[in-house]
């Protein structure tokens, strides 16, 4: 139970001979080394066992151990984590935009793109985001012409330099933040896994932010999607759990637009309770 360097102070053979000193007898070996010898141990309703041991024929005493003690613990069930984004398979996202109206798969590439640029930015001085954006969006391997990035440029700035935004994209912000945790449904814990576009915790205040750039925005949150809106109740839920005493508020970002959706807590709270698992 030693090396070279001897044994460490509180390693497991001290604690193992501090818990038999009461129980053994120390016993000197021929090599002048200690050990303890353990010949019974009794207990308040002891069983009788009678062996031969190492040593000699000393009676063991065995305790009566609950039937439980000998047998594999269960294991608990417990779902797979809950993610937001994917909720009521039978509740279908908004259609994408038209490809007659020349969108197809460089809506999504755009969408992307965007998105990519929204969490990039924030953390580069304001004065400095319009030309970081260019020398991002004409790096070869992105296959960008130059109509396209000045778009997106565009575009991105607008939602940047919108003052009901500057929050959002703010000092103390943070992009892409993965959310983990249990929330209270249907009378029992499930758990959550997800990740927010983007979060603000304030003194009072929480604030998180999902972007939508490949879907046409509706012009009320009472429009929204119900994809949507269970999303942004599931992630609020959990944050609540996190901040009890901060107030939670969800919005959605329209890129299209650009626009800032809040969205009210009661209809959060409907759209929560609208869930199916």
């Amino acid at each position: 139970y030693e090396g070279a360097s001897g044994r460490s102070a509180g390693c497991w053979y001290d604690l193992m001979e501090e818990a038999v000193k009461d129980l053994g007898t120390e016993l000197t070996l021929e090599d002048g080394s200690c050990v303890w010898r353990i010949d019974s141990v009794q207990t308040a309703e002891p069983t009788f066992d009678r062996r031969e041991s190492d040593y000699d024929s000393t009676p063991l005493w065995q305790q009566a151990f609950p039937a439980w003690l000998a047998q594999p613990a269960a294991i608990p069930e417990q779902a797979a984590p809950l993610s937001p984004s994917q909720l009521d398979g039978n509740v279908p996202e908004p259609p994408v935009n038209s490809p007659a109206a020349g969108d197809g798969d460089g809506r999504f590439k755009r969408g992307r793109l965007i998105h990519r640029l929204l969490e990039l930015l924030p953390e580069i001085p304001a004065g400095d985001r319009r030309e970081a954006a260019q020398r991002f969006l004409t790096q070869p391997y992105l296959s960008v012409d130059a109509d396209q990035v000045e778009a997106l440029v565009g575009e991105t700035m607008a939602v940047l330099e919108t003052p009901e935004f500057g929050e959002v994209f703010g000092p103390g912000s943070k992009a892409e933040v993965p959310l983990v945790g249990d929330i209270p449904f249907g009378g029992r814990q499930i758990g959550v896994n997800g990740q927010v576009d983007r979060l603000l915790v304030k003194e009072d205040r929480v604030l998180v932010i999902d972007f939508k750039t490949n879907r046409p925005p509706p012009t009320q949150p009472s429009d929204v999607s119900p994809a949507y809106l269970r999303q942004l109740a599931v992630y609020r839920a959990l944050l609540m759990s996190i901040f009890p005493e901060k107030s939670v508020d969800c919005a959605l970002l329209w890129t299209d637009a650009p626009r800032l959706m809040p969205i009210p807590g009661d209809l959060l709270d409907t759209a929560f309770t609208e869930i199916s698992l």
